[in-house]
C-alpha cells in the first residue's frame, strides 16, 4: 500500500508528516498516491479480441472504451 502525501489535523491544517503536529490531534492520512500500473501484451490482446471489427470508427470507439475499463480495473481495485 501507497504512503500518504500530507495529513490533515482537526482545524484543516497541512502536515507533511503526522509527528509534525502537537499531540493529541486526530490525523487523517490525504492524497493517496498509486504507481501506474500498464496493461500487459496479454491484457492488450484480451481487449482486442473482445472487439467486434466492423465499422472502423465504432471499432475505434469500443476498443478505447474497453482499454479505458481494463485500465480502470487494474488502477483502482
Amino acid at each position: 500500500m501507497n504512503e500518504p502525501v500530507a495529513w490533515m489535523d482537526g482545524q484543516g491544517n497541512l502536515f507533511k508528516h503526522p509527528d509534525h503536529a502537537d499531540r493529541g490531534q486526530t490525523m487523517r492520512p490525504l492524497y493517496l498516491e498509486r504507481e501506474w500500473v500498464n496493461l500487459t501484451d496479454n491484457e492488450i490482446n484480451d481487449a482486442l479480441a473482445d472487439v467486434e471489427w466492423g465499422e472502423l470508427l465504432l471499432t475505434v470507439i469500443c476498443l478505447t472504451k474497453l482499454i479505458e475499463a481494463k485500465l480502470k480495473r487494474k488502477n483502482y481495485d
